[in-house]
């Protein structure tokens, strides 16, 4: 199953070391400033705006971080999130197959 995707407004987040680089950094997908947009972190800990992370997973990119490239399954493609949403249906793991669709509701 997905990790659960860390979500945060770098306008209300308080100043923390270890996200005091990402507050005046980039976001590597649009190279538009992180600071004043929601952002999300990625399980390999790198953030991008939340708006381009959705767009990443609309288009079915690969899933895997554009910085480090290692496999984060909160980048998982729309279309692969809903084959497993059917799956899970057709096994009659209803509320995994709930949680995946709500997810997609999201995106």
């Amino acid at each position: 199953l997905a990790e659960p995707r860390a979500r945060f407004d770098m306008m209300d987040a308080a100043p923390a070391a270890s996200r005091s680089d990402e507050s005046t950094g980039y976001c590597v997908i649009c190279l538009d400033g992180l600071q004043g947009h929601r952002c999300q972190a990625l399980s390999c800990s790198h953030v991008m705006h939340e708006k381009c992370v959705r767009e990443m997973m609309c288009h079915g990119l690969r899933a895997s971080c554009p910085i480090c490239r290692r496999a984060c399954a909160d980048l998982s493609p729309v279309q692969e999130r809903f084959e497993q949403a059917v799956l899970d249906f057709q096994r009659q793991r209803y509320a995994d197959c709930a949680k995946q669709l709500s997810d997609l509701l999201v995106i």
